[in-house]
């Protein structure tokens, strides 16, 4: 049982004449699960053909994305792709970092793009017991 959340790696205003990306991202499995990877609203947004791979390494707890924009350049603020995680419910309140490991974006001439890297931070808390109890129940309490 856990919770599923998205996560997105995006780029900032700043960033011009992008054209391809190389992104690990790596996370502890013993509380997240990958769920998923899609490719971001930058590059599906831009109205050109792109270029989207995901690879798992063979380490758990990362994965490496590839895209690029193919014959052209866009330019932020946008996310360049999603992950979704499940987070594994614990018995007491969990912290994690998913981190930017290593990653190259380039321009149109294939030039590396300046960057500094904000890695993610995911708390984790245990499910709140529950006890069902019906409407007539609750009334009852309140009268």
């Amino acid at each position: 049982h856990g919770a599923t959340f998205t996560l997105s790696v995006q780029v900032s205003a700043q960033t011009t004449s992008l054209m391809g990306y190389n992104i690990l991202v790596t996370f502890d499995p013993s509380l997240l699960q990958l769920q998923g990877v899609a490719e971001g609203s930058l590059p599906l947004d831009s109205g050109y053909e792109t270029f989207f791979f995901r690879l798992d390494p063979m380490s758990v707890g990362s994965v490496h994305v590839n895209g690029a924009i193919l014959g052209n350049t866009v330019n932020g603020p946008g996310a360049l792709f999603t992950l979704t995680f499940k987070a594994w419910s614990p018995n007491q309140v969990q912290s994690t970092d998913v981190v930017i490991a290593a990653s190259e974006i380039r321009d149109g001439n294939t030039h590396g793009i300046a960057r500094s890297v904000q890695n993610g931070f995911v708390l984790i808390e245990p499910p709140i017991a529950v006890e069902p109890v019906t409407w007539g129940a609750v009334k009852a309490r309140y009268r």
